[in-house]
């Protein structure tokens, strides 16, 4: 916000001391030239009554000598005070001729002044107001003497100020441009915390929509099949009972597993998630996943190959983790393909500080786009955009991952432009209790 008013500018002061001095020097000039002109006037006067009185005055030294003088003593009283030296009874001295009427007509006390010095027989007040005239000129020309080196100062500064700008003006220039760039700093960080909060609340809706879906799914099937058998449990053959049951049983079976890997996420998020270490076979738990998921692949019409390298062997890990993993993996690969293929492939690769194991499963479902590989990573997203004919979990591949990284490995997804089915890549470690159980998010 800009002040407005009076700006005090070099140039400005220099006007005003110029004027300040102009001022005194006239009214200086002026108390001296009257001082001095009242001066002789007065002194002026004085001589005359000195000229006339000066015989006067001898002649008086003379009678102070004589008996006649001393008659008069008593009406001699000397008093001063600030008209002059008075003497009392000058009245008596007229009468008796000592003194003429004429030198006492006009003032009825006598002025006795050296001949020579007249200032010493001038009268003290006088000499007062002349003194204070005086001091009043002479402190007025101190004052000039002041105003004149102010002046001559502030006429040197000006001349340094035009040859060289002050760096104030510079400092005040660069804490300008700091205080802008800090305030776009600023601007930009509350726009990126506007940004985050959006993305925050977007993912929250996203999540409560996603998890009633996935909640709401089994719950259906529970209820509906449920519903059928109480109404039509007299109709029904026993393959048919049997079926319907088969049915509620899996819906079930499928809410506490989708139960089961929400708290999992908790307790990954918290670090709470344990992690087994013992000698498990991969090659059976791949087997058990296989037949697990054997259902959905022949209700889809799909062909699973599995195809082990020699040095595969036993490895030390979580052996329930990673069928979870596996089993998450291969439900997506089944669900997601039609009348298509499920390709799995397990290699060992060992180095000198470093055994890990690889498991490769490519199928040839509908794909996965390349602009699509991140979100998949994400709790509640499918690899199905807005198609629900897909009914895949909403979070196992984010859950898988980090399981993963719990087993000392992770899941690389192989993208295709031509959507034409997909590929990830599970990698363990050979052996879980070589490397660390930090989550590496």
């Amino acid at each position: 916000m800009e002040k407005t008013g009076s700006i005090h500018t070099p140039h400005s002061s220099i006007v005003l001391c110029a004027c300040l001095i102009i001022i005194l020097f006239f009214y200086s000039s002026y108390s001296i030239f009257k001082t001095e002109d009242n001066y002789l006037k007065k002194l002026n006067a004085d001589a005359d009554i000195i000229a006339y009185n000066l015989s006067e005055t001898l002649r008086l030294d003379a009678l102070y000598k004589t008996e006649e003088l001393a008659t008069y003593l008593d009406t001699l009283i000397t008093n001063t005070d600030f008209n002059g030296i008075t003497l009392i009874g000058l009245d008596k001295l007229v009468s008796s001729g000592s003194i003429k009427e004429d030198a006492v007509s006009s003032n009825r006390h006598l002025h006795l002044r050296h001949p020579l010095k007249l200032q010493l027989w001038s009268t003290p007040i006088e000499n007062i107001v002349i003194q204070r005239q005086l001091n009043i000129s002479f402190i007025s020309l101190f004052i000039l003497i002041i105003l004149v080196y102010m002046l001559f100062s502030l006429l040197k500064t000006q001349k340094k100020t035009d040859i060289q700008p002050p760096a104030v003006n510079t400092s005040k220039l660069k804490n300008s441009e700091t205080i802008n760039g800090a305030s776009n700093q600023q601007a930009g960080s509350i726009q990126q915390l506007q940004d985050e909060l959006f993305e925050l609340k977007h993912s929250k809706n996203s999540i409560l929509t996603n998890m009633s879906l996935e909640l709401r799914s089994p719950l259906d099937v529970i209820i509906g099949y449920s519903e059928l058998l109480s109404e039509e449990k007299e109709d029904l053959s026993k393959d048919e009972l049997n079926f319907d049951l088969q049915r509620i049983h899996s819906a079930g079976k499928h809410l506490h597993n989708l139960l089961e890997e929400i708290d999992d996420l908790e307790k990954i998020d918290n670090n709470e998630l344990k992690i087994k270490a013992e000698a498990i076979d991969i090659q059976q738990i791949i087997c058990n996943v296989i037949k697990k998921l054997s259902t959905e692949n022949t209700k889809n019409r799909n062909k699973i190959s599995c195809k082990y390298h020699d040095n595969t062997g036993n490895i030390i890990s979580d052996g329930r983790r990673l069928y979870q993993i596996l089993l998450n993996m291969l439900s997506n690969a089944s669900i997601y393909t039609k009348n298509g293929e499920i390709n799995i492939t397990i290699e060992r690769q060992k180095k000198i500080e470093l055994d890990r194991i690889f498991i490769t499963i490519t199928d040839t479902g509908i794909g996965t786009p390349l602009d699509n590989i991140n979100k998949l990573y994400k709790e509640f997203s499918n690899n199905s955009g807005n198609d629900y004919s897909y009914d895949g979990s909403g979070f196992g591949l984010s859950i898988s991952r980090r399981l993963s990284h719990l087993l000392g490995g992770d899941i690389a997804i192989v993208g295709d432009s031509s959507s034409k089915g997909s590929s990830f890549i599970i990698s363990i470690a050979a052996n879980i209790n070589s490397i660390s159980t930090t989550i590496n998010d």
